[in-house]
């Protein structure tokens, strides 16, 4: 796999919307290190420091997807936009793993990490002519595909304005995503594909409410845009979560997360 950047990540989502919607279902915070006691009395920074010291979420999410793109030839011609899920029979839905740590070093200084996978395939016999790329699969031909997309997330953010139940913090990091398209013509073995590695800089906002010693309320938001001459394209991601912890290094959240990535190869239009 090799680095391509966000310009090629755009040609494969050309023109189009590739949106997912996931409700985390189950999530373990194993907040080890530090107790969950909060006492009122405490300055602000000692607070988040014993609170929100660092945490590791492991758990699953209900993902359901819209994913349209077209890959244009090695000639410039512009393919045919497809919906991967109706015209390939990729899943619209799926619960799949999820990953996401964080460790506060300073009071106001803290890095967060995620990890996730949105990674399908499917099967179908296809019922129009679809141009991707340099292969032109016909109608009635049967195709396996497969759309791996992985996504590793590195944020800092800097705490803004904190108290002993508010932490609001500016936010700056790298979104890196990792993707894989290939579709088949099992009757010819014909192929055409792409794959690459896209990293990009993310700003956000995030902000956390210490309801009480065992609620936590989350939210961020992040995004990011380019427009020039090669490509133009944005991402945004929001998040609002629940955590409650039943015990002193254990809790269970629940969260609702929106991510919408819209790209434009502008070399192909």
């Amino acid at each position: 796999m090799h680095s391509i950047g966000w310009q090629k990540l755009c040609g494969i989502l050309d023109s189009v919307t590739s949106k997912l919607t996931s409700l985390v279902t189950v999530a373990f915070a194993l907040l080890a290190l530090y107790p969950a006691s909060l006492a009122i009395a405490q300055e602000p920074a000692n607070v988040w420091m014993e609170q929100d010291r660092s945490s590791v979420d492991v758990g699953a999410y209900y993902a359901t997807y819209d994913t349209k793109f077209r890959l244009s030839s090695d000639q410039g011609d512009a393919g045919t936009i497809v919906d991967i899920e109706t015209d390939f029979g990729l899943d619209e839905s799926r619960t799949k793993p999820f990953l996401h740590a964080n460790y506060r070093f300073r009071p106001k200084h803290r890095l967060d990490f995620a990890y996730y996978d949105l990674s399908r395939d499917g099967t179908k016999i296809i019922e129009r002519d679809i141009d991707l790329g340099d292969v032109s699969f016909p109608e009635g031909a049967t195709i396996v595909s497969k759309f791996d997309y992985r996504v590793a997330k590195l944020t800092y953010s800097y705490s803004l304005l904190q108290n002993q139940n508010v932490d609001l913090a500016l936010a700056a990091g790298i979104y890196t995503a990792f993707f894989d398209f290939h579709a088949m013509d099992i009757e010819t073995g014909l192929s055409e594909g792409e794959d690459g590695t896209a990293p990009v800089p993310i700003f956000g906002l995030r902000g956390t409410y210490l309801i009480s010693r065992r609620w936590t309320a989350n939210a961020y938001l992040e995004y990011f845009e380019i427009d020039n001459s090669n490509a133009d394209g944005r991402y945004i991601d929001g998040t609002v979560s629940l955590e409650y912890r039943f015990r002193e290094k254990t809790g269970v959240g629940f969260a609702y997360n929106s991510v919408n990535v819209e790209g434009d190869d502008k070399e192909s239009d």
